[in-house]
């Protein structure tokens, strides 16, 4: 499985080099385990527009599923560790969507 992500991710470099250079020719897949698949434009997250907010935000679910794990299965320890984690989480994917 790793040996196959490192080769997506050579691939994948090797085309956005390519597009970037304007050599559309050369932006296709070369190794044969990627044959046939297209890679999508690359999106700018920082103007790409945000989907519209539908169900509960990563912040309610994180509080239910630690909630109901501090309840049923873990220590003291284990929530506080966990909690810290989670909300570095949320803080990380946060600041990539503003």
């Amino acid at each position: 499985m790793l040996h196959a992500l490192r080769r997506a991710e050579v691939e994948e470099y090797r085309i956005r080099l390519a597009q970037m250079e304007g050599n559309y020719a050369e932006a296709v897949a070369r190794d044969p385990l990627f044959n046939g698949v297209a890679l999508p434009l690359q999106v700018d997250w920082c103007t790409a527009p945000k989907p519209p907010a539908e169900g509960p935000t990563l912040g309610e679910v994180i509080d239910r599923y630690v909630n109901e794990k501090k309840t049923t299965e873990w220590v003291r320890k284990t929530l506080l560790d966990n909690q810290r984690v989670l909300r570095w989480f949320q803080e990380l994917t946060h600041a990539k969507r503003q």
